[in-house]
């Protein structure tokens, strides 16, 4: 695998986010804008161990698809297809999992995405990037977010040492 790895998810899941919209602006945005905080931070956490070149593009990759099982008629099937198992199950980790309300549906991914340093990440840097916009633009959905940073805290706290930054950037939002 290389670096086309990259273009090929971005595309793929701007294709699949085609008509969707990010607030008022097209969802590529919010894409771009998860990517843009995994580059940023992905080699301080990843760097290390003899295929970090390729984990990093497995993760960055993971970024641009990360909402695509949940919000588009993207199969698991089909971005294993174009991609590589490592991030066809690193978005698989991502989607939201089965519950009765938002709050279990919230518990029970957090849950499932534990299994996996790399979805956590992802996950952490969707989550500032939904939190920075909301502040910004809708306030009622940024309360919910802040709502939702105890379940986070909770669920992820062993997460915590391997992510400090994230984590403060989180909660300090």
């Amino acid at each position: 695998m290389n670096i086309k790895n990259i273009e090929i998810s971005r595309r793929l899941a701007f294709l699949a986010h085609n008509n969707q919209k990010y607030g008022n602006k097209p969802y590529s945005f919010h894409l771009e804008e998860v990517s843009s905080l995994v580059k940023k931070y992905v080699r301080r956490y990843f760097s290390n161990g003899k295929d970090h070149n390729k984990k990093t593009i497995d993760i960055i990759s993971a970024s641009f698809l990360h909402d695509s099982l949940e919000d588009t008629n993207l199969k698991f099937s089909d971005i294993l297809c174009f991609t590589n198992n490592e991030i066809a199950n690193y978005v698989e980790l991502l989607t939201n999992s089965e519950g009765k309300n938002k709050r279990e549906i919230t518990i029970n991914t957090l849950k499932k995405m534990k299994k996996s340093k790399e979805a956590v990440f992802i996950k952490l840097c969707d989550r500032i990037c939904n939190m920075r916009n909301s502040k910004k633009n809708l306030p009622s959905l940024f309360k919910k977010y802040k709502e939702d940073l105890k379940v986070y805290n909770k669920e992820l706290h062993e997460y915590k040492k391997d992510f400090p930054e994230l984590f403060e950037i989180i909660n300090n939002l």
